[in-house]
């Protein structure tokens, strides 16, 4: 059984417990977003990665990320384009297998990302039932985010450490 395959929506007795991340365009937001990365994998491809960084660079952060140093791809460069579309060819799953989820959720947004709306955090979080949204729109809120997960880990499991 693959990776993708191993998701709360098609194998829910695998998942004691499910942290959504950041998470990127879905459905409607998804199908505008795809012509973005398709892009980038063509300047990756025509260019190189160091114009893929640059273009990077000018766009805006979001605010909760304005302290955090720099990062860029850890992905060999001949493999990003591939990754790029990829990204651009998948999805979430249907609304109707998100809704279905009934684990203890956490699904952590930061405002102001046009990759990772706070939309889809908020579709998320009226979707699965029970589940708690925190959005990060300072450094100060992002920092409580490591112990949030903590807090998740020991609630779920039933103890400490």
């Amino acid at each position: 059984m693959g990776a993708a395959r191993r998701r709360p929506a098609a194998a829910p007795e695998r998942f004691s417990a499910l942290t959504l991340v950041v998470p990127s365009t879905a459905w409607e937001t998804r199908q505008a977003k795809a012509a973005d990365y398709l892009a980038a994998a063509d300047l990756v491809e025509q260019r190189g990665m160091a114009a893929f960084v640059e273009a990077g660079r000018l766009a805006p952060r979001p605010p909760a990320t304005v302290e955090a140093p720099e990062t860029v791809p850890d992905v060999r460069e001949d493999l990003l384009p591939a990754l790029l579309r990829g990204a651009a060819s998948t999805d979430y799953p249907p609304r109707e297998a998100v809704a279905g989820i009934a684990v203890p959720t956490a699904i952590l947004a930061w405002t102001e990302d046009p990759a990772h709306p706070l939309s889809t955090a908020q579709a998320l979080h009226d979707l699965i039932p029970g589940s708690h949204l925190v959005v990060a729109a300072t450094p100060a809120d992002l920092s409580t985010w490591p112990g949030r997960l903590h807090d998740q880990v020991v609630a779920v499991s039933g103890r400490e450490g």
